[in-house]
């Protein structure tokens, strides 16, 4: 029994420090996003980390689930072409229109 928590700490050390090197990779990420889009870097709120790794529920898995949200205040945001890319069907894209554009 004590392998098997052995192993399984290990394996959740390997998981954190792989976790910590993804952050930084996405943090940098961000950054540059935010400097190259003026739209990006307005619209840009924060990064929600979920999904079974996240909320501590995976067993052995190391894939992250995230999700950019954005800020909607004053803008009219709308998903367009979703599931119209074949091997990506589950994609879209975002249409956003500030109030001085809807007049």
């Amino acid at each position: 029994m004590e392998q098997v928590y052995l192993g399984l700490k290990k394996k959740k050390d390997e998981n954190l420090d792989k976790v910590g090197l993804f952050k930084q990779i996405l943090e940098t990420l961000m950054k540059k996003m935010k400097k190259v889009s003026k739209d990006f870097d307005t619209l840009y709120q924060e990064i929600y980390y979920g999904g079974s790794y996240f909320d501590g529920l995976a067993l052995g898995s190391s894939d992250f689930d995230l999700n950019i949200v954005f800020k909607s205040n004053n803008f009219d945001i709308k998903i367009v072409n979703l599931g119209r890319n074949d091997p990506l069907t589950n994609f879209g894209h975002l249409v956003v229109t500030t109030p001085e554009q809807n007049l």
